[in-house]
C-alpha cells in the first residue's frame, strides 16, 4: 500500500486547507468566481505540496502502479469540506487516458506528484448545456505536457475556460496527481458530461467535440488511507 496516511495532518497540508477555506468560505452564498490573485494564491499553495504531505509512499509508487490486480485509475479522498471543495490524489497507470469529460461550474487545480503526463483542455463557444449526441464546437486552450519534475506540474482549469478536459499518463510512466475541486459535487443533481474528439482544424484552436454517455470501459477505484503513527514508517 502506498497511501499511508501519518497520524495528525502534515503542517504544509493543513495550512492549504486553512488557506482555502479563508477564500472560499465567504463565497458560500453566492457563485464561487476566484478571483486571479485568488487562484494564484491557491496554485502557490498546492504546488508545495509533496507526495510525504499527503501520506504517499514515494519509494513505492512504481511498483504499485505495475500491479496487474489494481485498476487502471484509482482515487483517494484527501479531504472533503462539503459544500466548499473536494481535495483528492488520481494514479493513472502507464499509458491509461481519462476520457475528456467536464466540470461544469467548477474551478479545478491539478498538481502533479508522480510521474508525467499529458493535459488537454477546452472551452465551449457556447453556453448551451451538454446533452448525448450534440456536437459541439470549442477552443483547444491547452494541450502541454506535465511533469513533477519541472514547472509545467500544475495548471488549472475554470468554470468557463478550458472547463472540458483529459488527462493521460505517459508509455512509460504512471501519472499520480492531486486534485482539486471548488465548489464540489453535490452528489444528488450534478452530472459530468463525457465527449468523443471529432475534428481539430489543423490551421487553428477550433475543434469539434460530440457528448457521449460515460465509456462503459471506464473504471476508476478507490482508495482508503492505512493509518499509521509517525513511529511507525518502517515498511
Amino acid at each position: 500500500m502506498f497511501f499511508r496516511y501519518v497520524a495528525g495532518m502534515s503542517t504544509k497540508l493543513r495550512r492549504f486547507i486553512v488557506t482555502l477555506n479563508e477564500i472560499l468560505k465567504p463565497k458560500l452564498n453566492e457563485s464561487i468566481a476566484l478571483s486571479g490573485d485568488e487562484l494564484v494564491a491557491v496554485k502557490h499553495d498546492m504546488k508545495m505540496l509533496t507526495c510525504e504531505d499527503l501520506g504517499i509512499c514515494e519509494s513505492k509508487l512504481s511498483d504499485a502502479m505495475g500491479d496487474s490486480s489494481r485498476t487502471d485509475i484509482s482515487y483517494l479522498k484527501v479531504f472533503e469540506n462539503a459544500p466548499t471543495f473536494d481535495l483528492g490524489v488520481f494514479a493513472l497507470k502507464k499509458g491509461c487516458k481519462m476520457p475528456i469529460h467536464n466540470h461544469l461550474g467548477m474551478y479545478g487545480v491539478v498538481k502533479v506528484l508522480f510521474g508525467s503526463g499529458r493535459i488537454q483542455s477546452y472551452s465551449q463557444c457556447d453556453d448551451m448545456l451538454p446533452t448525448i449526441g450534440k456536437l459541439l464546437d470549442v477552443n483547444l486552450v491547452d494541450d502541454r505536457v506535465v511533469s513533477v519534475n519541472d514547472g509545467s506540474n500544475i495548471v488549472h482549469l475554470e468554470p468557463h475556460c478550458g472547463n472540458i478536459h483529459s488527462i493521460s499518463s505517459t508509455e512509460d510512466s504512471p501519472l499520480v496527481f492531486m486534485d482539486l475541486l471548488t465548489p464540489p459535487y453535490d452528489h444528488v443533481t450534478y452530472t459530468i458530461s463525457y465527449f468523443d474528439l471529432i475534428s481539430c482544424d489543423p490551421h487553428s484552436s477550433k475543434c469539434k467535440l460530440k457528448v457521449v454517455p460515460e465509456p462503459a470501459e471506464f473504471t476508476c477505484g478507490h482508495l482508503e488511507y492505512s493509518v499509521v503513527a509517525k513511529n511507525d514508517l518502517s515498511e
